[in-house]
């Protein structure tokens, strides 16, 4: 089909998304750069990377100022805070870090972030190791404080329906990556997988729900709240997937005109 051939490819598309993101959050880095001296995206960024390194902290040299009033703040969080992880300590210690340096607004934030990128230089693993950590909770059914302290039985259907809908994410990429690598193999794959605009719809959906995540984990404590916006999409992915993937298996023939061939 020479039509075909000239007709944007889903991976082409998604590219395209992820430069136009890419572009957008590298010119607001750039303008706070210049304007405020500060090459990031939020003033917050010292703060969100301390939840990742709260363990291990310690790990500061003896001779840092900040290093005693971090670990001070960091154990009594630890025991104070329901989770006890003290991942949030870090907000309630930052005015009297602020106070005890003679550092404020956008110094702080600058200290803080270079002081978190020194400890997870020097710990990387540790490092790695919270953001699993983080991504183990991200993935937890998000519920709010009535239901989790309502029935065992509706805790249980929740927790159920959760834990099909994430198989269904597993099967489904596993699935969809398959039949990628199958085609650019030179596998004849028939069903709609051979259509171009549900596979955009595929592909920028996972790169969004994907990009939430990483931030989440990689920058934050992984509350599974900061993942229900992105939830409507992950449906819509293990829907979409496994019923492309149903119609591969059965070889159904293309859906539609909108045709592509990898090349």
């Amino acid at each position: 089909n020479r039509g075909s051939s000239r007709r944007l490819s889903p991976w082409a598309g998604g590219a395209a998304v992820a430069m136009g993101t890419v572009v957008l959050v590298g010119s607001l880095v750039s303008f706070n750069l210049a304007r405020f001296d500060y090459p990031g995206m939020t003033p917050l960024t010292g703060v969100h990377l301390s939840t990742r390194t709260a363990l291990f902290v310690e790990q500061l040299p003896a001779d840092e100022p900040a290093r005693p009033i971090l670990i001070k703040a960091r154990n009594d969080n630890l025991i104070s805070d329901s989770t006890h992880s003290a991942g949030m300590y870090m907000w309630a210690t930052r005015k009297q870090l602020g106070d005890a340096l003679d550092l404020q607004g956008a110094a702080l934030d600058r200290y803080l972030v270079r002081l978190n990128l020194r400890l997870i230089a020097t710990n990387p693993f540790e490092y790695l190791l919270g953001a699993a950590r983080a991504g183990v909770l991200y993935v937890a059914p998000a519920t709010s404080d009535r239901v989790s302290a309502g029935s065992g039985v509706g805790r249980l259907v929740i927790g159920v329906v959760h834990l099909v809908v994430l198989a269904g994410f597993v099967v489904q990429a596993v699935g969809m990556v398959g039949l990628a690598l199958a085609r650019r193999l030179g596998a004849a794959v028939a069903g709609p997988f051979s259509q171009a605009a549900p596979m955009r719809v595929w592909l920028v959906s996972n790169a969004v729900i994907f990009y939430t995540g990483v931030i989440s984990t990689f920058f934050e404590v992984g509350d599974p709240r900061l993942r229900t916006p992105t939830d409507p999409l992950i449906l819509l992915v293990v829907v979409g997937g496994l019923w492309t993937l149903h119609q591969a298996v059965r070889g159904a023939p293309p859906v539609g005109r909108e045709g592509w061939t990898p090349t």
